[in-house]
């Protein structure tokens, strides 16, 4: 087990390290990790431009941006920035920006949480994404290499982590198919709960569950239930379950009671 603490260089403070045993009483945010740059590492596909969600394709190309304001990267290296092709600073300099798929960049991140109390993160596992079926190898690849950066991070940091499942966009006849063939892999070909950082409930690692019960999704509570007891019944040991439905009154209820009372 690691130290309870360790001490930033920087500013002499001691920072406590997360403690994984618990959920409670944690300061936790959500990490897409969903941003990938033209020479990153090898792209989703033959042909594929290399970039993901800044842009639709790149701007000389007719591509748009994705992003609603442009990050400040003036405390990333040199080694973490990518060119954004056709754009440029008012210098005339390039426009760089991050990749989620660099370990620098990643560990950047959790330090950050380290240093202003940040607790960890639930890495946000999109569904459709892991959907090999509709021929999504080369994207869930991408998410695992992402997974991989965000357990490592995690671990060197002190922070925690915890997969969420984004189900939107997925048809309400694959989402259990889906879910449970992309978490077996994360089980047992990822060894994810292997990580000492992986948090965890009543002894239990947490998994949360975001995106049931959108209007017009389908999603009914006998859906959910057996996707709750699925991931009951497949994880050594159980599992601490968190839901987040998008419904109101009496639909909100039953979708959560379907993952409760499972």
């Amino acid at each position: 087990m690691a130290a309870s603490s360790s001490s930033n260089s920087t500013t002499g403070r001691v920072i406590k390290r997360a403690n994984p045993e618990t959920i409670h009483d944690k300061f936790l945010v959500g990490y897409q990790g969903w941003f990938t740059c033209a020479g990153d590492g090898e792209p989703v596909g033959p042909g594929h431009h290399g970039w993901l969600h800044w842009f639709d394709k790149p701007i000389p190309e007719g591509g748009r941006p994705n992003l609603d304001l442009w990050p400040d990267v003036s405390s990333y290296s040199e080694a973490e920035l990518y060119p954004a092709p056709g754009l440029k600073m008012k210098s005339g300099e390039p426009a760089m920006l991050f990749s989620s798929r660099n370990a620098k960049t990643v560990q950047r991140h959790f330090h950050w949480m380290a240093e202003h109390g940040v607790d960890g993160a639930f890495l946000q596992r999109f569904a459709g994404q892991c959907d090999l079926e509709a021929g999504n190898e080369g994207v869930r690849r991408l998410r695992d290499e992402v997974g991989d950066r965000v357990r490592e991070a995690a671990e060197r940091e002190g922070r925690v982590f915890a997969i969420m499942y984004d189900v939107t966009g997925v048809p309400a006849d694959r989402i259990q198919r889906v879910l449970e063939q992309d978490w077996m892999h994360l089980l047992h070909n990822k060894r994810i709960l292997d990580s000492p950082n992986y948090l965890k409930e009543k002894r239990k690692p947490v998994v949360a569950l975001w995106g049931f019960g959108f209007d017009n999704a389908g999603h009914t509570p006998a859906i959910v239930a057996s996707i709750a007891q699925f991931f009951r019944n497949a994880t050594p040991g159980g599992v601490y379950l968190m839901g987040a439905p998008r419904r109101t009154g009496a639909r909100l209820k039953a979708t959560l009671i379907g993952i409760r009372n499972s």
